[in-house]
């Protein structure tokens, strides 16, 4: 009995800490985009929050393109000076993309390498071996919809419901504040 005790101490212990990490990796990138000038810029700063809340590997940033209804790649952790063309992103990786946009749900993917989810996203294409798992986050809020982070990982870590659950919370608060941003 006692173990059982101590044990859910840990494990709540270890769930306020997620929580508080997350709240104040949310913050401080809050603050960041707000005070940011260059949108660009802010892009890049916005996945280095990204890929530090999540510990990842690589975080990608995309936007959907009004006019068009297309998906576009904004940014990439991998380096702001390489041309983003050098990403293929093909109609499926966008279908995805804009599935996951739509619902406003995020979406683990637990073993890349494996189908469907092999067949589903295959960027960045030098990066394909690698990387073993990914979480796709909607930038989006009620009327908002930005476009789609997604976080990947070489480790293969598993998302809980409740991982995605906070990862859905963040990417509408990113999306909020991208909002007031290219208000001003």
């Amino acid at each position: 009995y006692v173990r059982r005790v101590i044990e859910r101490y840990y494990w709540t212990y270890q769930q306020l800490q997620r929580r508080e990490r997350h709240l104040i990796l949310t913050n401080m990138a809050t603050k960041d985009i707000l005070e940011g000038r260059d949108l660009e810029d802010t892009y890049y700063r916005l996945l280095t929050y990204l890929t530090n809340l999540y510990t990842a590997d690589y975080a990608y940033l995309t936007r959907l393109d009004p006019s068009a209804q297309e998906i576009v790649l904004v940014a990439d952790t991998r380096s702001p000076v390489q041309p983003l063309d050098a990403l293929l992103w093909e109609s499926k990786e966008k279908d995805l993309l804009k599935s996951v946009l739509s619902s406003r749900r995020a979406l683990s993917v637990d073993n890349l390498q494996q189908p469907p989810h092999a067949a589903q996203i295959t960027l960045p294409r030098t990066l394909t071996n690698s990387l073993r798992s990914a979480i796709l986050i909607p930038l989006a809020t009620k009327e908002y919809k930005f476009g789609v982070a997604l976080i990947a990982f070489i480790s293969h870590p598993s998302f809980t419901q409740e991982d995605l659950e906070l990862a859905e919370q963040v990417g509408n608060q990113i999306a909020l504040v991208l909002w007031i941003f290219q208000q001003r």
